[in-house]
């Protein structure tokens, strides 16, 4: 932006008026080179003008400078004298350097990058949740619900059994003059206390499943009062 296209103010208009009263002090003539002055030219090589300028920047040169011959030994008067004299030998004393390295740790990194939005942190390792496993005829999840102990019934069957439910006959050394009366009576009882067994075996296991299906039952009903819960 030039000074005639701002918007003029008081110092702006003082300054324009100025300029004018002395613009008018000189006519067309007199503005531009002057008459007869030889502003261009040009000068020969071997002219004895250029030669005396050359001698007069030599000369200039020459007073600053000192020659070789002329200097003179300097000698410091702070030094010892051992120092000047140098009789005796230099120890010579070797040193290693090591690299200074800068030592960041990892929270010093860390808050190099730090800003207001960015707050960069240790990774920390989170093990994973372990599955929830369903059991497929209740649906009630497994391992959660406090694992019932024995019941009252099988705590007395267990104290039951003691030695003597157990089959003796079998158990029994077989005599070497046994005769065939006593290994036909041996062979009877044996096959009516594995008759016993088997039945006992029989016995048990039924019982088991009514209180394996009783006890889901106590389970399935349980879920369904949760779910009541919930709605």
């Amino acid at each position: 932006m030039t000074s005639s296209v701002m918007r003029r103010n008081e110092q702006l208009t003082l300054h324009d008026e100025r300029f004018e009263k002395f613009y008018e002090q000189y006519d067309d003539d007199e503005i531009g080179a002057l008459d007869n002055a030889e502003l261009e030219g040009s000068i020969q090589v071997d002219s004895s003008r250029l030669e005396e300028v050359l001698n007069d920047y030599y000369k200039e040169k020459a007073e600053n400078c000192v020659k070789l011959s002329t200097l003179e030994p300097f000698e410091d008067q702070d030094l010892p004298a051992n120092e000047l004299d140098g009789s005796e030998e230099e120890e010579t004393v070797t040193v290693a350097l090591e690299e200074v390295k800068e030592k960041w740790d990892c929270e010093s990194i860390c808050s190099t990058y730090s800003n207001l939005y960015n707050h960069p942190q240790i990774i920390k390792y989170e093990p994973k949740p372990k599955q929830i496993r369903i059991s497929s005829k209740t649906g009630i999840p497994l391992h959660v619900l406090p694992q019932k102990g024995f019941t009252a019934k099988q705590v007395e069957r267990m104290q039951m059994i003691n030695g003597s439910d157990l089959p003796k006959v079998s158990a029994q050394p077989r005599s070497k003059n046994e005769s065939k009366e006593d290994k036909r009576a041996r062979k009877q009882a044996i096959r009516e206390e594995r008759k016993e067994r088997r039945v006992e075996k029989k016995a048990n296991k039924l019982a088991f499943k009514l209180e394996k299906r009783r006890q889901e039952k106590e389970l399935l009903n349980l879920k369904k009062n949760v779910e009541g819960l919930k709605l």
